[in-house]
């Protein structure tokens, strides 16, 4: 009885730890601010269920929206540059 006690409470502190080294994570990464907040509370309080939430939801996103957002930046600079090189530079007398 004792030894399983004594590993349960062992398991929920790498879970605490483990949620707080996300939390230290996702302090660095590209969330709202609300969003932050969000994920540091969870991840320290609730590592159970904030952690395997965090692993899907959390990266993934972050990950597409700095993708789309390279993306659309890379395309704006494309567009820009093309419109300066159809421009007229002058007259073709």
């Amino acid at each position: 009885m004792e030894q399983s006690f004594v590993l349960l409470c062992s398991i929920l502190a790498l879970l605490h730890i483990a949620g707080i080294c996300l939390a230290i994570h996702a302090l660095g990464r590209p969330h709202s601010p609300q969003g932050t907040i969000a994920w540091m509370l969870g991840l320290s309080f609730l590592p159970i269920a904030s952690i395997p939430l965090y692993l899907v939801l959390g990266a993934a996103r972050i990950r597409r929206h700095t993708t789309s957002r390279h993306s659309r930046e890379a395309i704006q600079r494309a567009l820009r540059n093309l419109n300066a090189w159809l421009q007229p530079t002058g007259s073709l007398e």
